[in-house]
């Protein structure tokens, strides 16, 4: 198998191929004083790996080894120079695929040889990115089965997590837009479609992330409360979704108007060309889109659901439209970067105001802000975007109303009402 060229960050060990030798006739396999962070037990991995690993402080190291059967059949040794440190990551490459049993061992300045070792499962198949490589592997095209797997999907979280399901026409919308976008980049939808599906919960959103972002990456989001990027449409969310892939899988420009305000953070480019490789823990370049263990493998397995989801003929039934989430927010935005939107705490004079919604079909939306007190009042139109963006004048009480209605239609569905007290400097 031709090994890709690798970029190992200098964090990484030196690594030496250099066999050592092991005179002692017993080994303790102590799991507490060598701990293997990753890959964890069964994990899938590639013909390449970053093993990280520590050794406690105690054991005091003067020979540390990795072994494991190479592709040839043979066993691989690897000599680790003993660092300072009690945290180590070594990359390993060549593993034969299949089962395959890393093992550290390590013997102290004692002479005693304390190892642990980890069952690995060695998978050579890699997924590309883009749809249109020659070496791409077949992946699922037919629009059906992304409509009927979501429709199932998201019944699903709605039971579990009481979330008004997606109607057909959402679903129609959503799957439609998905394909436009991915085929503008060359990016394969399911790949996009999976890792939406994956980031989101099935659209149910139970993280930091809230649906009315239309933000399908969790991009910005670090946790602890922060919620991320926001974008003013469905389009717009799934445009900078697909672009965050792009800039992952490879050096291409952009077709496409710029929608990530994140593209120009993924650095280098093109360190995850590879399905399989947008998990950190599972790359090799020290890049990747999330932290998660496995994040490429769980993608794979969506897909896999998606290829046995019914090809059936999709049919658009509309469900009377119903507001889900409705959300305001002050927020930021990037003072180097207009795309890059926050969202922040407080609603005071100066600060720009967010009014979004989540909805259970594909509608179109009016926005009105009212200052109480003043009498003014401020509206959108009818449009499709489900966000508005407005800048108060003036401290006081504001009224932020939203109405709905299906497309296609003049009667108002639904419509919501939020007060906001706005203060001075």
């Amino acid at each position: 198998m031709k090994i890709r060229k690798i970029s190992v960050l200098f964090a990484l060990c030196l690594t030496l191929f250099l066999p050592i030798s092991v005179n002692h006739s017993r080994t303790v396999y102590a799991a507490d004083e060598i701990i293997i962070k990753s890959p964890k037990a069964d994990d899938r991995i590639t013909d390449q790996y970053v093993l990280r690993y520590t050794i406690s402080q105690t054991i005091k190291p003067k020979h540390i080894q990795i072994s494991y059967k190479d592709a040839h059949g043979g066993l691989a040794r690897i000599e680790i120079e003993p660092s300072h440190s009690a945290n180590y990551t070594s990359l390993i490459q060549g593993l034969a695929e299949g089962e395959n049993m890393l093992t550290v061992t390590v013997i102290g300045e004692d002479g005693k040889e304390f190892s642990n070792r980890r069952r690995v499962i060695v998978d050579y198949k890699l997924t590309n990115i883009h749809s249109d490589e020659e070496n791409v592997k077949p992946y699922v095209t037919d629009k059906n089965k992304f409509k009927n797997l979501l429709k199932d999907g998201n019944s699903s979280a709605a039971q579990n997590s009481k979330i008004v399901p997606k109607d057909d026409a959402f679903i129609n919308s959503f799957v439609e837009v998905l394909f436009e976008e991915a085929e503008r980049e060359a990016i394969r939808p399911d790949i996009a479609f999976a890792q939406i599906m994956l980031e989101t919960g099935w659209l149910s959103y139970q993280g930091d992330v809230r649906e009315s972002q239309n933000n399908f990456g969790g991009l910005g989001a670090t946790g602890n409360g922060v919620r991320g990027n926001v974008f003013a449409s469905l389009r717009e969310g799934i445009r900078a979704n697909i672009q965050h892939l792009l800039a992952y899988a490879s050096t291409r420009p952009l077709k496409g108007t710029l929608a990530d305000p994140r593209f120009h953070y993924v650095n280098p480019r093109g360190n995850a060309s590879a399905m399989e490789y947008l998990g950190y823990q599972e790359n090799v370049e020290g890049g990747g889109w999330a932290m998660g263990f496995q994040y490429g493998y769980k993608l794979r397995g969506m897909i896999e659901r998606l290829d046995k989801a019914s090809a059936s003929p999709f049919s658009i039934e509309k469900s009377s439209a119903l507001i889900t989430e409705m959300d305001v927010s002050s927020i930021t935005r990037g003072r180097y970067n207009s795309l890059d939107i926050n969202l922040i705490s407080g609603f005071k004079v100066g600060q720009e105001i967010r009014l979004a919604l989540a909805t259970n079909s594909d509608t179109e939306h009016r926005f009105t802000i009212t200052n109480t007190i003043t009498g003014l009042e401020t509206t959108t139109g009818w449009t499709q975007d489900k966000a508005a963006f407005y800048l108060p004048p003036n401290e006081g009480l504001y009224q932020f109303k939203a109405e709905i209605r299906n497309l296609g239609s003049l009667t108002i569905a639904d419509s919501k009402v939020q007060e906001i007290q706005v203060l001075g400097n």
